[in-house]
């Protein structure tokens, strides 16, 4: 019957696109009992009154209201066939489709269709008898192998069950697809992880939300067991050493053991923390120990440093170093560290000149990159930007050399504390005390859909807001959860590090957002950049603002808003808007192909035709609202790629804009180089 190759695209629940075929409205019908030429009728009529781009589920709702015209008892038997839903293994929920489970039968294992079909048939059968609205992939998977083991395929069974995924999916893992022995290792550990985390930690309401894509709770493997990411001070290890492992170090006598005291505390810290760990004011802290060196041993200290946080990565956890030029006013008279781990009369002041160099060195080092001249990627770097620094001999020459790696690709963000403000890695907070400690971590980050609840608001302002402010208590009890979750790890003895630092560090909660933009345009068909379009993007931000630091206050919590720079929620909410939204989508992207996205945070569209000052000057307004971390991307190609030009640049930001936190990227970088690595 029907048409096949049609030109019809479907956009599938996953945010897939594949060809629409009339043949799988017949055959859906017909699993649904009906009879087959009623169902090849109804499949005719369904065929007429589709379009382009048109969604799975909107196809079984016409295909419902065509039955309703036809046959109501042929329509209510349809209807309760679509009534069983599943919550798959790529974090979405679909409606229940045998054939599925015919095609992973007959992909993992070697049984022939018509074997495949009958055992299909009877797991449907026994799901359909449990009478359960949901029901999990792994259910399904169980209920399946029951039934090949009532049939005698032991051996078709052992293909088919799971270790926390599928063996088809573990082999294709093993076989190639992984770049290490190791990423195999983490990939199947953050699969049972995660799957945890859906099953066993979070209750149905947050699990639906994350897997409808209502909100993204990042590093889902890690929210069972670790904090999200930490900005160390490295005082306490200079002064006592580090005790984790087998073994305790002593403290540090000379620069170089500085600086593995400082790698140390940074791999020690892997078991606590997910996805970034930040050594800041590094050079500040090591100042002491360059004292008396010369300029080429200083470079060797910088160059050690990098080299050595960089052999670190894996490319699953960020590492940052925070630099100063020379010593802050605030850190000006506090006591310093010397080698050997005492704290005496000297305090950092007297070592402004040391902490300058170190800097210097660390920026040309960063300049000249690695061995083969090619761009350290990693560590990202934040270079603070104080007036205070202006009037210092050679912060012409540290600015240059910072601006000269940034345009070769190196992963910086230029960072400019404003007055009152105290910043910790890419944290902000209100007043430039001096801490006992200047530590801080991030337990958890969980990210808003906004489009979403544009699409869902219908255009009425007063759903908007409550629909808004659902989903920042969404994302609120979510984090508490994981704040119960960590505080009984950390009774455990589970987190060492953390441990040692839960009761003096600022840790925080935060809750993060994407597509501002997209959610503007859905509104109010204008986009961020326009006058009226941004007056409501301020409002809808500080809105979220004012309930988090109400919760804050509420609690006695530290909960912030963040712009989470991360990739995944960004493709991966809009992918599933595609599927449950495909008529009112705005995102950026091929639909056509399905590869889809959100616009970052409260970023203006990148390809937006103004002029560079505007772009950043709207964005700014964002950053004083976002103390969990903020940061703007330009792109080289706007800024002009001359260092004067960046540096002058970088003036002019940190002196008329409201930005705390940018980076230079060039055309095509994700993006995602030196926000908050919030984890996927």
């Amino acid at each position: 019957m029907g048409v096949t190759g049609t030109r019809i695209r479907v956009v599938k629940a996953s945010g897939e696109m594949e060809a629409f075929d009339p043949n799988m409205v017949t055959n859906d019908c017909v699993d649904a009992g009906i009879d087959f030429w009623t169902a090849v009728e109804v499949a005719q009529e369904v065929a007429k009154r589709i379009r382009d781009g048109v969604s799975t589920r909107e196809i079984q709702q016409e295909t419902l209201r065509v039955l309703y015209a036809m046959n109501p008892e042929a329509a209510e038997r349809y209807k309760r066939y679509h009534s069983m839903y599943v919550r798959t293994s790529r974090n979405t929920i679909e409606a229940f489709d045998r054939k599925k489970i015919v095609e992973s039968l007959i992909r993992e294992t070697s049984l022939p269709r018509e074997i495949a079909e009958n055992i299909a048939k009877e797991a449907e059968a026994e799901l359909r008898r449990l009478k359960l609205e949901f029901i999990s992939a792994p259910l399904i998977r169980e209920v399946v192998n029951v039934k090949l083991l009532e049939h005698g395929f032991e051996e078709a069974r052992a293909s088919y069950t799971r270790l926390g995924m599928p063996v088809y999916d573990a082999s294709r893992l093993v076989e190639g697809e992984a770049k290490s022995a190791e990423a195999v290792h983490r990939a199947m550990a953050a699969n049972v992880l995660k799957e945890f985390a859906l099953l066993k930690v979070l209750p149905l309401t947050l699990a639906d939300a994350h897997m409808k894509g209502d909100l993204h709770i990042h590093a889902l493997e890690a929210f069972a067991t670790k904090a999200s990411a930490f900005a160390h001070d490295l005082r306490p290890y200079l002064i006592a050493g580090i005790k984790g492992g087998s073994s305790a170090t002593p403290p540090a006598e000379h620069a170089v053991e500085a600086v593995l005291t400082a790698i140390n505390a940074l791999r020690h810290g892997e078991g606590s923390f997910s996805t970034s760990q930040c050594l800041d004011y590094i050079n500040v802290w090591l100042a002491p120990y360059i004292s008396g060196m010369g300029s080429a041993e200083i470079a060797r200290v910088a160059r050690m440093l990098i080299y050595e946080v960089s052999q670190l990565s894996n490319g699953e956890h960020a590492y940052e170093l925070g630099v100063e030029y020379g010593i802050p006013e605030f850190l000006a008279s506090e006591p310093a560290t010397l080698p050997g781990g005492d704290v005496g009369d000297a305090v950092y002041a007297d070592f402004e000149e040391e902490a300058r160099a170190l800097a210097l060195a660390i920026a040309e080092a960063f300049a000249s990159g690695d061995h083969l001249a090619k761009p350290f990627l990693c560590p990202k770097v934040y270079f603070r930007l104080r007036k205070e620094y202006e009037e210092k001999e050679g912060y012409d020459a540290y600015l240059r050399a910072a601006h000269l790696a940034a345009s070769r690709g190196a992963s910086h963000c230029f960072a400019a504390p404003h007055e009152g403000e105290l910043q910790i890695a890419n944290y902000t907070f209100p007043g430039e005390e001096v801490l006992h400690q200047l530590s801080a971590g991030m337990l958890q980050v969980v990210t808003l859909n906004l489009p979403r609840i544009a699409y869902q608001s219908e255009g009425r302002e007063r759903k908007l807001f409550e629909l808004l402010e659902e989903r920042v208590k969404l994302a609120i009890d979510a984090l508490l959860l994981k704040k119960e979750v960590i505080d009984r790890r950390v009774m455990a003895g589970m987190l060492p590090m953390l441990s040692e630092n839960y009761a003096t560090a600022r840790l925080l909660l935060g809750v993060g957002y994407v597509g501002l933009n997209e959610m503007l345009t859905a509104y109010l068909d204008k986009e961020l950049h326009d006058g009226e379009a941004a007056k409501l993007g301020e409002r809808v931000v500080r809105y979220m603002h004012a309930l988090v630091e109400q919760f804050s206050r509420d609690t006695g919590l530290s909960f912030v808003l963040t712009q989470a720079i991360d990739e995944n929620p960004a493709m991966r909410l809009a992918k599933l808007d595609h599927g449950m939204f495909a008529d009112r989508l705005i995102a950026r992207g091929d639909r056509q192909e399905g590869s889809v996205y959100y616009t970052h945070a409260s970023w203006v569209r990148a390809d937006a035709e103004l002029p560079i000052h505007q772009r950043l000057s709207i964005e700014g307004e964002f950053h004083p609202l976002c103390k969990g971390g903020a940061v703007s991307r330009i792109l080289i190609s706007e800024a002009l790629p001359e260092v004067t030009a960046l540096m002058e640049l970088s003036r002019k930001v940190a002196e008329h804009t409201k930005l705390r936190f940018w980076s230079y990227s060039h055309e095509g970088d994700t993006g995602a180089g030196c926000g908050s690595a919030a984890g996927r």
